[in-house]
């Protein structure tokens, strides 16, 4: 029975193909459409009712493939509704019973603070149990844990080490991590044309990181001639695919005619779903717009609220430009801590201000 209801959820938009959804490496990103595809369609969804019913005795029985297959099903709202706690509850016990899968997304919960306060260690402890049977989406996150020291002490060999593995089996993910790592050399010997082709593979796959990447080598030459038409193109690529940062990215382009005509009103347009999608650039971006008028009609509420919330959300040069801001207005202690913070974070304009500001205290 398990195995004819896997086989009907996986017309279902792939849900135990083991495609991790929060937060989660590039391969997520065509299935997730698909699995909200599914959510829109009531037949798919009667299917996936119907895989539910009958893996759900198995999954009290303590069948490790069905614990894994509960919390897919909760984590999408296929065939259950979405249920983010019972969720993180079915893999654990997935988990638990040795099932790769679900060590894998155990691990991905404990690293995003889904099941709790974030727990990195032993995130990175279930990640290597599933890397150890085969998983490639656990040997990516490991090999990303190893690069950033999460979790683990970096160790950019071992990372280096356990990307190419992962690449080696087509993930988008570590194809795009590690065409990065070559592209600008860090950490190993450089090799732009390693780097630039992996990329490609990576975003032949649908990782919209690689085409990013595409994006930024191609906008400054790193790597790669310059190229701003290319550069345009794969900003764009990504940013339809609904990365803020690409939606930043081609903004600015369409903001300052690069690679093509200009296109203000069309650079708001992306600005505006980058800040909705929790981008800060995309906020101050938008504050500058409002503020001068620059492709919609000016707004000083609009920019100024643009602007607090860049700086809410930790902008460095936000903070550096509400601090000039408020020391205008007479507010040293508050534009003290603004340059502290944007300085703190590497911005020279902000500790060049915080110690012309220092020098006049008494």
């Amino acid at each position: 029975m398990i195995r004819k209801a896997l086989v009907t959820t996986l017309a279902v938009g792939g849900l135990v193909a083991a495609v991790p959804v929060n937060g989660a490496p590039e391969d997520a990103v065509a299935r997730e459409m698909a699995a909200t595809a599914a959510l829109n369609d009531p037949k798919l969804q009667a299917l996936a009712k119907k895989a539910f019913s009958e893996v759900e005795a198995l999954a009290a029985k303590g069948d490790p493939k069905a614990l894994t297959f509960m919390g897919l099903s909760y984590q999408l709202g296929l065939g259950a509704p979405k249920d983010p706690a019972k969720a993180v509850a079915w893999f654990a016990r997935a988990a638990q019973a040795n099932e790769p899968i679900g060590q894998f997304h155990y691990g991905l919960a404990l690293h995003n603070g889904d099941a709790g306060a974030k727990d990195p260690v032993a995130a990175v402890s279930w990640l290597r149990k599933a890397s150890a049977q085969g998983n490639v989406e656990a040997t990516t996150m490991l090999g990303l844990a190893y690069y950033s020291g999460d979790g683990v002490p970096v160790d950019k060999i071992e990372a280096t080490r356990l990307l190419a593995d992962a690449a080696s089996k087509k993930n988008a993910q570590a194809l795009a991590m590690l065409g990065a790592i070559y592209l600008n050399g860090w950490g190993v010997t450089a090799d732009p044309e390693r780097g630039l082709n992996l990329l490609k593979e990576g975003a032949e796959r649908g990782s919209r990181t690689a085409m990013f990447q595409i994006a930024i080598a191609y906008s400054t030459g790193k790597g790669v001639p310059k190229d701003e038409v290319e550069a345009r193109r794969w900003f764009g690529t990504a940013a339809a695919l609904n990365m803020p940062e690409a939606q930043v990215g081609l903004g600015l382009m369409l903001m300052s005619g690069m690679g093509g005509p200009k296109d203000e009103s069309n650079a708001v347009e992306l600005f505006t779903k980058a800040a909705q999608a929790k981008d800060s650039d995309a906020m101050l971006f938008l504050s500058k717009a409002y503020a001068l008028g620059t492709g919609v009609a000016p707004d000083p509420q609009k920019s100024n609220r643009y602007l607090s919330d860049a700086v809410l959300a930790g902008n460095p040069m936000a903070c550096f430009i509400f601090g000039k801001k408020v020391e205008a207005e007479g507010d040293l202690k508050v534009a003290l801590d603004l340059y502290r913070f944007a300085a703190s974070k590497g911005l020279a304009p902000a500790k060049e201000a915080l110690d012309r500001l220092q020098a006049k205290k008494p």
